[in-house]
């Protein structure tokens, strides 16, 4: 019967084997070594808090989610370092008669990128970055999601005023016939909101004018009736706003100037149905 000798193997290959495995592991722990001690560069970024993509419709955030997020809240890599970090948050109601409990929230954060060197494009845990893109960050208090509005390579220093404003329920539902008596009484004087950061809006006066109303008469000319007993309520106040292209903006993006509606709240009254008067 024959025997089938076994294949000796050199030592050698075993060696070889063996090198070439140690230095496959070595080039991956360089690389990736290289890869998580690359230059990073900070950026700041302004993000507004959504589902991410600022062209679909979608729920703003609850009170209690804005409320959670801190200034110094951050996001740290696997190596301990702070990557994400929130520098400043404001949050302003966004339909205050539709939806009582969302909120716009808005977050100045620093972040730590990485630049491709070949399209020059910023990028934050290997997704781009770049105005209108969404963005996802891991705070040690929340996980949050939103839309980059701005980047800027310093910390952006942002152009807000405190500008007198004058508010009317001219524009609410039956407010020729509805006495505004007891809505009057319950608007206090000092009554404002607070943002998160200042004092957005605050009320430094109130008073009442006579209702003029147009009824044609049997020529069909207008004759105007002043209705002393129903009257229009008109509050003066303090507003902080944003200074973009010579135009006033209220909590970031709602338009301020005589005829607009705002999500005003302070803390006891919803004014979002009042009607913008003037404002200097």
């Amino acid at each position: 019967m024959t025997k089938i000798k076994s294949k000796q193997y050199s030592p050698k290959i075993f060696v070889s084997i063996g090198v070439f495995i140690i230095i496959t592991i070595l080039t991956g722990v360089y690389a990736f070594t290289q890869k998580a001690t690359k230059p990073q560069e900070q950026v700041y970024i302004k993000l507004k808090l959504s589902q991410g993509l600022w062209w679909s419709a979608s729920s703003n955030p609850p009170i209690w989610l804005a409320q959670t997020i801190k200034p110094g809240d951050s996001e740290k890599d696997l190596f301990g370092n702070e990557i994400a970090t929130i520098l400043s948050k404001t949050y302003y109601s966004s339909q205050p008669l539709k939806f009582p409990n969302q909120h716009e929230v808005y977050l100045t954060v620093k972040l730590a990128t990485k630049k491709d060197s070949g399209t020059d494009k910023y990028r934050y845990k290997r997704s781009p970055l770049a105005v209108g893109s969404p963005l996802n960050i891991e705070l040690s208090s929340a996980m949050i999601t939103g839309s980059v509005m701005s980047i800027s390579q310093t910390e952006p220093e942002e152009d807000y005023l405190t500008k007198k404003i004058t508010l009317s329920n001219l524009s609410k539902q039956y407010a020729y016939y509805t006495d505004s008596t007891d809505e009057f009484e319950s608007i206090k004087i000092g009554d404002n909101y607070f943002d998160g950061q200042d004092i957005a809006f605050r009320i430094t006066d109130k008073y009442l004018k006579a209702r003029s109303v147009a009824f044609p008469d049997i020529n069909g000319k207008p004759v105007i009736n002043t209705l002393n007993v129903n009257q229009h309520i008109y509050i003066d106040a303090e507003i902080k706003v944003k200074v973009i292209d010579n135009m006033y903006f209220y909590g970031e993006e709602q338009r301020v100037a005589p005829g607009a509606n705002l999500n005003i709240i302070t803390n006891s009254q919803d004014f979002s149905r009042y009607t913008v008067v003037s404002i200097n």
